[in-house]
């Protein structure tokens, strides 16, 4: 997961055995999240590979079906698992943009961000995820590039 990031590992493995009845469907306390940053600068590719380690072993012993609070539409587990492809997705977009790299981006998931963006499913993410062409002559242009 990428520095600054919400730790979806964290928020699936803490609801993963809970039994329901509390903690799956309740919106976090507080918007403190310990991303257990090392100290060192040097440290930081062993922490990264570490918290994907961490984030694909629960994602993948993680039922996606399972009920569980998430700010967007989609309030199953599963929902984590895709906010956390798209969110390392664009991040590593932007990276290889910096590098002035050309990013490739794979068809079938260019479509599902898309998917994504156009039917809501981050509408708690913010104010541009709700933003919609105001008035009946108005239209949203969306270019993709091969």
């Amino acid at each position: 997961m990428a520095p600054g990031t919400e730790r979806a590992g964290d928020q699936c493995k803490r609801h993963r055995h809970d039994d329901g009845r509390n903690g799956n469907q309740r919106p976090p306390a507080n918007r403190e999240v310990d991303l257990h940053l090392p100290e060192q600068p040097g440290d930081y590719p062993d922490w990264l590979a570490q918290s994907a380690a961490e984030a694909a072993e629960v994602f993948t012993s993680t039922d996606l079906d399972a009920p569980m609070w998430a700010w967007g539409l989609d309030q199953h587990a599963r929902f984590w698992v895709r906010r956390m492809l798209f969110e390392t997705l664009v991040h590593r977009a932007d990276a290889e943009l910096a590098l002035g790299l050309s990013p490739h981006i794979d068809r079938e998931l260019a479509v599902d961000g898309i998917d994504v963006f156009l039917r809501g499913a981050d509408a708690g993410a913010g104010p541009a995820a709700r933003r919609r062409p105001r008035g009946s002559d108005r239209a949203a242009a969306l270019l993709a590039r091969p």
